[in-house]
């Protein structure tokens, strides 16, 4: 059993917004500095100083907030985005579009009716919704909506009945779950491209510059990181936990990243988001962006993923960009990745890594990747106990069967997973089928 800790696997909640056609002419205006999201909504043809949901005040979102269980440190702004830095991870606030991420027990769902309803006050309504997350670490830890992805998905299809789930990657290892709502592309064409990139069993010369040495500030925590580095051109707004743990918000032009740090070494966690320009960022520049993050933080295992309104060859963008390892005698095996088309438009992959001995005999690993398979081989164990013995459609498992079953302890029914194996798209109707286990042939991805 893993020690307990902090819950740094974020969820995240995405709301795009339209105008309504008939407040279409009456709409907020502002004079100093907002422009519109890049979302290319019907309002982007409105005005150029459109302020949309970036009308309300500070304030105002603390009071939203504090319905999900977080409070505002700081606020950063460009002409895209108000960057808020929470006590518990990120608010993005565009004229057409909210994100909010939040870790720990927090209950981002639990604010989404007064997100609505702040919406309604400025003429708009709800174009698409993306709800998305991985795995946690310690599930028993959660509270009511958010206490397993089903609970979750119910909430959300009771506003959002035409809505679907998907799971992407097998659940007896880290895995991805999202939940989308809304329209495909508009008329002019999306452009949207997010990465995420999860961290788990970081390299603890790295994470020990979180544990805020007396002195440290947050400023120099980000230089002596490498963070600064990471994202050179982007205006940082960082923040160092008491008595640990680190969060910081970038932004530049219509891109943000932000990265978020769990440093404890029985429970150590980095997130990396980016949401970019996809018509600057081929996949080059990708491949090169996850290499350097990888770089950084030197995780014993990650999980990537990209929501993009183009299709994008995740696979190959990790395979150049993947470092060959960090540790003697450890290697980065590809463990599964996956890909589907949401019923929202947007396209999603996702794929995992994991360091592992170069051979199974290997009795002395690194710390991090002892710990790592620790924790992989309680998420199995979780899983066995829901009775979850279930692959999702359309998931490639790529590592060989020894690696699977050394990360995974040798799960049950892990054997009918063999490498290659990549299944058609198959369609079930309940999100409950996942908690309370279904039958091995019956292989889920979409609810």
């Amino acid at each position: 059993m893993l020690e307990e800790g902090f819950e740094g696997p974020e969820k995240r909640l995405e709301v795009e917004f339209e105008l309504d056609s008939h407040r279409h002419h009456h709409h907020h205006t502002h004079h100093h500095h907002c422009t519109t999201d890049t979302s290319l909504t019907d309002i982007a043809d409105a005005s150029p100083a459109f302020l949309g949901m970036r009308t309300f005040s500070r304030d105002q979102w603390q009071s939203l907030l504090a319905l999900t269980g977080c409070t505002i440190l700081n606020v950063s702004r460009n002409d895209h985005w108000d960057a808020y830095l929470l006590s518990e991870s990120s608010l993005f606030v565009a004229p057409t579009r909210v994100i909010l991420k939040t870790c720990g027990r927090t209950l981002p769902l639990c604010g989404l009716d007064l997100l609505i309803d702040f919406a309604k006050e400025v003429g708009l309504h709800v174009r698409r919704l993306i709800y998305l997350r991985k795995n946690y670490t310690f599930p028993t830890a959660q509270k009511y909506p958010h206490r397993d992805f089903s609970e979750e998905a119910s909430f959300l299809r009771e506003r959002y009945p035409q809505g679907r789930s998907y799971e992407f990657g097998p659940q007896c290892t880290d895995h991805w779950l999202a939940f989308a709502a809304g329209t495909g592309p508009s008329a002019g064409g999306d452009q949207y491209l997010l990465l995420e990139i999860k961290m788990h069993e970081l390299d603890n010369r790295v994470m020990r510059r979180f544990l805020h040495p007396e002195g440290a500030t947050a400023v120099e925590a980000t230089v002596c990181s490498g963070i600064q580095a990471l994202l050179p051109d982007m205006r940082i707004d960082p923040y160092l936990f008491e008595p640990c743990g680190y969060s910081m918000n970038g932004l530049q032009d219509a891109a943000y990243s932000t990265i978020h740090i769990t440093p404890e070494p029985h429970c150590s966690y980095v997130s990396y988001e980016a949401l970019l320009v996809p018509q600057d960022t081929p996949p080059q520049f990708l491949a090169a962006l996850i290499r350097s993050v990888l770089e950084t933080f030197r995780p014993a295992s990650f999980t990537c993923a990209t929501v993009s309104s183009a299709e994008l060859p995740l696979r190959s963008v990790i395979r150049a960009g993947l470092p060959f390892s960090f540790y003697e005698n450890c290697e980065f095996e590809r463990v599964y990745s996956c890909s589907s088309t949401l019923d929202c438009g947007l396209h999603m992959a996702t794929e995992m890594v994991a360091l592992l001995p170069c051979f199974p005999s290997e009795s002395r690993l690194p710390a991090a990747v002892a710990q790592s398979t620790r924790r992989l081989r309680a998420v199995a164990q979780h899983s066995a106990r829901a009775g979850i013995r279930t692959l999702p459609a359309g998931c490639t498992i790529v590592a060989p069967f020894s690696s699977l079953s050394l990360i995974m302890g040798t799960p049950e029914g892990a054997a009918d997973y063999p490498p290659g194996m990549c299944l058609d798209r198959i369609h079930s109707s309940l999100v409950s089928g996942f908690v309370q286990g279904m039958p091995e042939s019956d292989l889920v991805s979409v609810v």
